[in-house]
């Protein structure tokens, strides 16, 4: 059982992605990842880019608190967000998803995913894990 957690990186914002890149995944290192991969999302719309994005998926053990410690590290850096946390056990159990990340989701998911969060029966939602998401 790992945990998956997704940084989005706006392009636009941005202009050294490799040296962000290295620090993310040296204190991902230290927080025990098992692995990472990179993806690029480009959404437009006659001839307007709404989305230009450098999305980073990074894989956990299981450890709370590590976890918990990275996500505050990703926080304390500008034009950086975190664009999902889940769990995955042979079924991916979402813990938490960005307002952005809900506006690319399907929408029968993204209704499955607020009846749950207002129901607190999302995994883990009064875990360490929580408290450093939602902590501005």
């Amino acid at each position: 059982m790992t945990y998956q957690i997704e940084i989005g990186i706006d392009l636009n914002k941005i202009t050294n992605l490799s040296e962000i890149t290295k620090l993310l995944v040296n204190k991902a290192n230290h927080c025990k990842m098992e692995d990472y991969y990179m993806i690029y999302e480009h959404i437009g719309k006659n001839r307007k880019i709404y989305r230009n994005h450098c999305v980073i998926s990074f894989l956990f053990m299981e450890h709370d608190e590590l976890l918990a410690d990275f996500i505050r590290y990703v926080k304390k850096i500008k034009n950086i967000s975190i664009e999902s946390v889940g769990l995955d056990k042979c079924k991916f159990e979402l813990m938490y998803a960005s307002k952005k990340y809900l506006n690319i989701m399907e929408k029968e998911f993204v209704e499955n995913y607020l009846v749950s969060k207002r129901a607190n029966k999302l995994y883990k939602q009064d875990s360490i894990i929580f408290k450093a998401i939602l902590k501005k």
